[in-house]
């Protein structure tokens, strides 16, 4: 579907829920090829919601909309307002970091707080690259959570069991 069309989508919604807006612009994601759709507003708080709960739940509905007038599977966007999501994904990147130095430091695994599917991800795809380290979530529900662990270095394992000996 067009930018445009998924534009007038969002554009439409706000106007039915009341909601006043500046704009709504078009952004990369920062996450794969998705566009942003970066809704500004004054409003903001309706729209977020408590931990960016109000937010999820109308982008999901968005996405369900744009899937039903494209008669496709799934919808590649997300939605912001006045920056939220790129703020917590910064957030969520810098607390990684520090958690992933700190499980390599006392080569124990460190759990991190409950988080939603999409902070989840971040926290996932942040860890990607970093060999000495893997991530794994656990959890049910709302209680869901990421355990980053440290992985014990083959080397390092091999080098210990020569000392041994």
């Amino acid at each position: 579907m067009e930018e445009a069309s998924i534009r007038e989508i969002i554009e439409a919604t706000l106007k039915l829920l009341g909601v006043g807006y500046d704009s709504v612009e078009i952004s990369d994601s920062g996450i794969g090829a998705y566009p942003r759709y970066i809704i500004k507003s004054g409003e903001s708080g309706l729209l977020i919601g408590q931990k960016g709960e109000t937010l999820l739940a109308l982008n999901h509905v968005i996405k369900r909309m744009v899937v039903k007038k494209k008669s496709e599977e799934d919808a590649n966007f997300f939605l912001d307002v006045n920056d939220y999501q790129d703020k917590l994904i910064q957030e969520i990147k810098n607390k990684v970091l520090i958690l992933k130095e700190r499980a390599k430091l006392f080569q124990r695994d460190v759990e991190m707080e409950p988080g939603s599917a999409y902070e989840r991800m971040i926290v996932h795809s942040a860890c990607a690259d970093d060999p000495e380290i893997e991530t794994e979530s656990c959890g049910q529900g709302k209680l869901r959570r990421v355990v980053i662990k440290y992985k014990v270095r083959q080397d390092v394992a091999a080098g210990q069991d020569m000392g041994a000996i």
